[in-house]
């Protein structure tokens, strides 16, 4: 797969959880009556795809950061799991495995000499 489609999904799938967070967000304003819960979110998944689309550095940056913590919950969810043994078959497995390859995929492709020359061509 080249490498500019896998950033373009990549900043797909932050867009709509971006989307997500903000519609999230706003639930929780209008029906819980809380507008701090819930709140960086929406712009945290928004702002990471808006940079991987415009090649901004500390898009690249941040994008592996955020690969590496979400690495390192899916790992810890995994452990969690083993030692409570939730009842339910295969699909908290199923779950947690994506929590676990999408970070590695894209810890990955973040890592590819091209995309580091891609992101470090144009400046902020």
């Amino acid at each position: 797969m080249p490498v500019r489609a896998s950033l373009k999904i990549i900043a797909g799938i932050y867009a709509l959880l971006g989307v997500a967070g903000a519609l999230f967000w706003l639930y929780n304003v209008f029906f819980v009556g809380d507008p701090t819960y819930g709140i960086l979110n929406g712009p945290w998944c928004l702002g990471l795809a808006y940079g991987l689309v415009t090649f901004r550095p500390w898009a690249r940056t941040l994008g592996l950061a955020t690969s590496g913590l979400l690495g390192v919950i899916g790992a810890l969810i995994l452990i969690r799991w083993q030692v409570v043994h939730v009842q339910g078959g295969l699909r908290p497995l199923f779950l947690i495995a994506l929590f676990i390859a999408f970070p590695a995929w894209q810890w990955w492709v973040f890592s590819r000499p091209q995309v580091r020359h891609l992101y470090s061509s144009k400046s902020a």
